[in-house]
């Protein structure tokens, strides 16, 4: 089984892969942000919502979405234009985000990081999210009878790349952890985070 994964595994798929997980989008930039506000371990369940998330989202295209998607620009057109609208508002919540020391000692009130389970649905309410899914499934899976293991080896590549891609995107944020601690740096940091992620998202949207 795992050598006719690697019969599909190919250079191009790679390159692929890593770029579309490196290059900064929705996901990185809300990694940084919490590797710099919260730290690594407390990043975790973000970091693997986003590998599941992922994985259903690649199923889900595999299974028909790319097709109705490809089928139906409108459906396309409301699930990027919804997606976008959440996103900006996240940025929004990103950019209030207070030091640890300048909130109440409500925990209700307090940052949190994102849990497992919202990481994971965000995954189908991220613009970027949802052209990789389908661009990948419709250009490099396979049809016929190794459709379903051509799709296998694009899910375990790009699970290999964002196990590492998430993490240096997380370890990019712990930097400013000690930072983050001073008011006018925390208020700096997440602002223009905020900023280049709802850039991001405007420029994925008109893509």
């Amino acid at each position: 089984m795992f050598s006719q994964l690697l019969e599909f595994m190919t250079i191009p798929l790679l390159l692929f892969a890593i770029t579309m997980c490196i290059t900064p989008g929705p996901n990185n930039m809300m990694l940084a942000v919490s590797g710099a506000n919260f730290g690594y371990r407390r990043t975790l369940p973000h970091i693997l919502g986003i590998l599941v998330g992922m994985n259903m989202l690649f199923v889900c295209a595999a299974s028909g979405l790319a097709a109705v998607l490809v089928a139906l620009p409108p459906v396309h057109w409301i699930l990027k234009i919804g997606g976008t609208a959440y996103l900006l508002f996240f940025s929004w919540k990103i950019a209030l985000i207070r030091p640890a020391e300048q909130t109440t000692s409500d925990t209700a009130q307090s940052p949190r990081p994102l849990s497992f389970i919202n990481a994971s649905v965000f995954q189908f309410m991220n613009p970027k999210g949802l052209v990789t899914g389908v661009s990948t499934v419709s250009v490099f899976s396979v049809p016929g009878s190794s459709y379903n293991t051509s799709v296998a080896a694009i899910m375990f590549t790009f699970n290999i790349v964002c196990v590492f891609t998430t993490s240096i995107w997380t370890g990019v944020g712990t930097i400013f952890q000690q930072k983050m601690k001073h008011q006018r740096f925390s208020r700096i940091f997440n602002v223009s985070v905020a900023a280049l992620t709802a850039t991001t998202v405007v420029l994925i949207l008109f893509t």
